[in-house]
């Protein structure tokens, strides 16, 4: 409801996006009978995509579950390739990072000046960073950004919402970090944030040794925030992961 009361172009704001007003509340509304996500079709990773690529068996173990959940409740499951990976690039964050420094520098800069004290030695490194960047790596760091936010939401071609299990969560033990079966193909997050995509992020369960709440998430292309808030809605409603409370 605060989303679609803010949401949208402001006729009084030049700056504002010129896109229709939301109406996620009424999106989600729409979720009733046993079968809510009839007619949606929902992209699920292939083994061995990026999306695919989490260390946890445990988060792994859960998504494979709630894909079931998403299953039962109407919608149709198709094996989905993103391509989050673009030729040339080692990761995403060859692009991302001098985004971010330059945006946080940006921001961060009067405050760096002012009151450094107030940072991290690890943050006031990025916003350092940042400041030394040249313009031009800026520049050329979002012309890459586009080329490659066209070929990885290619994938909405032929779904309506992609889910896949979050990264890294219940990783941390009693007493540091053990080894995991495999390495995290990287940042589940920062992907969808690059692409302008709406992503929310759901519980799935929990681990077994710490108890850590497990995840995944559900995108849609731009503009689509309420059918990624409607296939979420339609899995809370089946299940009670979201209603834990940790004891105090």
């Amino acid at each position: 409801m605060l989303v679609d009361a803010l949401g949208g172009e402001d006729p009084l704001d030049p700056l504002t996006r010129k896109v229709k007003r939301y109406r996620l509340a009424d999106e989600v509304a729409r979720n009733d009978g046993r079968k809510p996500l009839r007619g949606i079709v929902v992209g699920v990773p292939v083994p061995d995509d990026f999306l695919s690529g989490v260390p946890n068996d445990e988060e792994v173990a859960a998504f494979e579950e709630a894909v079931g959940v998403i299953r039962s409740l109407g919608a149709t499951i198709r094996p989905v390739r993103s391509q989050a990976r673009l030729a040339g690039l080692t990761s995403v964050s060859s692009f991302y990072d001098p985004i971010r420094s330059g945006e946080v520098a940006a921001f961060q800069h009067r405050n760096l000046m002012t009151q450094p004290q107030n940072m991290s030695q690890d943050y006031r490194n990025k916003v350092v960073a940042g400041l030394m960047l040249p313009g031009t790596a800026y520049l050329q760091a979002q012309r890459v950004r586009r080329l490659w936010r066209d070929g990885f939401l290619s994938m909405f071609d032929d779904i309506d919402v992609v889910i896949h299990a979050a990264d890294n969560i219940a990783g941390l033990k009693a007493g540091g970090n053990p080894p995991l079966p495999r390495p995290s193909s990287g940042s589940k997050t920062n992907i969808w944030n690059l692409s302008g995509a709406p992503a929310v992020a759901i519980p799935t369960g929990f681990s077994r040794a710490e108890r850590m709440p497990l995840s995944m998430q559900v995108a849609a292309k731009p503009g689509d925030d309420g059918l990624a808030l409607r296939v979420a809605d339609a899995f809370q409603s089946v299940t009670a992961h979201h209603k834990a409370r940790p004891a105090l």
